[in-house]
């Protein structure tokens, strides 16, 4: 008679899954990709380990796990197509013949970031030259490269009144000057320049000045008949700066602080005039930090000039400290102490 079992009897594997590998660790990584290492199970299960199966997930945005569709056969494996800015958590999972190990403990979180940052911005295009259809430009490096160093620069144009910047260059500029050329003569155009380095492309830089893209026969370029000069500005009062240049056409002029153009909105402290090439800059009601490097560039279609001056900002005197009570001698000669700051006459 044929025996009976009392339990049913599975066919198996004389083998195991094998334990869960170590835990996975992140030794490298740029914007869109990590490089993971992790050490292999303590038991194979009695089966050699055929690969690992990496899984991941964002641990803000999404929580289930994702798993990378294909088996590493190494203990080091470097993971693409991931979301710069995103925090990620990773795990992994081992293979033999009788299946997957459970999951690894996971790694640290880890927030992914290119290793370097974009250049800041170049400075401000200066344009050198005008022709009949082309400007010539140059401009100074960013005065940071990011950590990566500047591979190029873009160069963009736009129609004075116009929303739209159209790239100029048709090949990488390595160069920190660029002739722009098929304008239309006649065309009132402004320009601005990106840095480029492994990180992307930074911030624009400031715009030039509008341009007129005409040729000027028998002009002449900006030349200074006065320079601005280190001055002292009383604080709380009015004061302006003037500076005068000559050329053919006659130039226009730009203000800048610190290397930085002065904005003058509607109504704002700081307002400008030029006439027959005199250049001035007012400033209402002088504040303690309009203390600072001005300059004053000087424009027309041959070229420029820049001037530039210091304006300390001088202060009133104010008495801080003096006697409260004095006790002397009748008749006798004495001095008296008073403190104060300041440099200006009231």
């Amino acid at each position: 008679d044929p025996l009976e079992m009392p339990e049913p009897i599975t066919a198996k594997h004389q083998f195991t899954v094998p334990d869960e590998p170590g835990q996975p660790k992140v030794i490298d990584w740029d914007s869109g990709n990590v490089t993971l290492i992790w050490t292999r199970p303590v038991n194979d299960g009695g089966s050699r380990i055929q690969g690992y199966q990496i899984e991941y997930r964002d641990v803000v945005n999404d929580s289930a796990w994702n798993t990378y569709e294909y088996l590493i056969k190494d203990t080091k494996y470097q993971l693409y197509n991931l979301t710069n800015g995103s925090e990620y958590e990773f795990r992994i999972k081992a293979k033999n013949a009788a299946g997957f190990s459970k999951p690894s403990p996971p790694s640290m979180r880890f927030k992914l970031k290119g290793k370097f940052n974009v250049p800041s911005p170049p400075g401000t295009p200066q344009v050198t030259k005008v022709g009949k259809n082309y400007v010539d430009l140059k401009w100074e490096k960013p005065t940071s490269d990011g950590g990566s160093r500047i591979t190029g620069y873009i160069i963009e144009r736009r129609d004075i009144g116009g929303a739209v910047w159209v790239k100029c260059n048709d090949y990488n500029v390595l160069d920190t000057e660029f002739t722009v050329i098929n304008l239309i003569e006649m065309g009132d155009y402004e320009f601005r320049i990106f840095a480029v380095n492994a990180a992307g492309r930074s911030e624009p830089s400031l715009c030039t000045m509008p341009i007129k893209v005409c040729e000027v026969l028998g002009g002449v370029k900006p030349e200074w008949i006065s320079r601005l000069q280190d001055r002292v500005a009383p604080c709380g009062k009015d004061y302006t700066l003037q500076c005068a240049a000559s050329g053919k056409p006659t130039p226009t002029s730009r203000w800048l602080k610190n290397g930085k153009e002065i904005q003058m909105p509607a109504g704002g402290r700081f307002t400008c005039d030029s006439h027959d090439g005199i250049f001035r800059l007012h400033i209402t009601n002088v504040l303690s930090s309009d203390d600072g490097d001005y300059t004053c560039e000087a424009i027309n279609s041959l070229g420029f000039v820049h001037t530039s001056g210091y304006l300390k900002i001088g202060a009133p005197p104010i008495i801080n400290r003096c006697p409260s009570e004095l006790y002397l001698p009748e008749g006798d000669n004495t001095k008296i102490k008073v403190y104060y700051p300041g440099d200006q006459p009231l």
